[in-house]
């Protein structure tokens, strides 16, 4: 489904986010499974994974085997202190029947600071991120010199 960076939405949140899914999918798998590490404060994120003849999972060995396991769910904010508890807690829900491995529900917000709202939730999946950390590791990505980005 080809897809443009200028949203058709008129809700701003909506927009800003149908812009970074755009962005996203003009990255190469590296690149999205580190912009994505960095915000989703996963180091050793994988969104993919390719291997060569698996010997685990049950008996013979393919010749190889694609794996994914991860669900993220994004709420973008474009406001500062907007995040809405009720929303987080409805958003969170969604995961509770995921059988994915890793599962996250990521909000991007403008906040300079963690919002309180997700500061003081106890929930492990839930990640939180900034417009600045978002737009640093862009920048990072922008420097690497090792690989081309297209922009569609």
């Amino acid at each position: 489904m080809p897809s443009t960076l200028f949203s058709t939405y008129s809700a701003g949140e909506n927009r800003v986010t149908a812009t970074i899914l755009a962005v996203l999918r003009s990255l190469s798998l590296n690149r999205i499974e580190r912009l994505l590490g960095v915000l989703t404060g996963e180091a050793d994120f994988e969104l993919v994974r390719f291997q060569n003849q698996p010997s685990r999972g049950g008996v013979g060995i393919p010749d190889a085997e694609v794996l994914t396991s991860c669900r993220i769910l994004i709420e973008t904010k474009t406001r500062r202190n907007a995040v809405d508890r009720q929303q987080l807690k409805q958003h969170l829900k969604r995961l509770d029947s995921a059988t994915e491995k890793f599962l996250c529900l990521l909000v991007l917000t403008p906040d300079e600071n963690q919002p309180g709202e997700v500061a003081n939730f106890s929930d492990e999946r839930l990640c939180w991120s900034s417009f600045t950390a978002l737009d640093q590791v862009i920048d990072e990505l922008l420097l690497d010199k090792t690989e081309v980005i297209w922009l569609c």
